[in-house]
């Protein structure tokens, strides 16, 4: 019989989790959280929607620089960002589906057609 909430077990759950995967999670979710918060101030105060969406932008350098597996951060900002601003959570359910597979979308395809975002490319 296991026991779930043996210290040890719940210690060796978190000993196996690569310490730098979650500090890139944790970055990039208070990175996206904050920047998703910093637009919806801006659209407030009556300016401009902006044309490039800077939380989708990072979303999309994190998921193609470090990989698909931090799409939960991604999802869970995009997710708490439209609550923290009153809505209702179906609507911000909608809105983390849409943002996190635009990032996946993109990265996809930036890994699909052998992107190299190195400048030494430019001639």
């Amino acid at each position: 019989m296991h026991c779930y909430n043996d210290p040890r077990m719940i210690r060796s759950f978190f000993n196996a989790l690569d310490k730098d995967y979650l500090i890139k999670f944790v970055l990039l979710f208070l990175l996206d959280l904050a920047l998703s918060q910093f637009a919806t101030e801006l659209y407030r105060s009556g300016t401009a929607p902006t044309v490039i969406y800077l939380p989708g932008a990072i979303g999309l350098v994190a998921l193609f620089l470090w990989g698909y597996g931090f799409w939960p951060a991604i999802a869970l900002a995009t997710f708490f960002s439209p609550l923290l601003n009153g809505a209702l959570p179906l609507n911000a359910a909608g809105a983390s589906l849409a943002h996190t597979a635009q990032a996946l979308m993109g990265a996809y395809l930036l890994r699909r057609y052998d992107f190299q975002p190195l400048l030494g490319r430019i001639k």
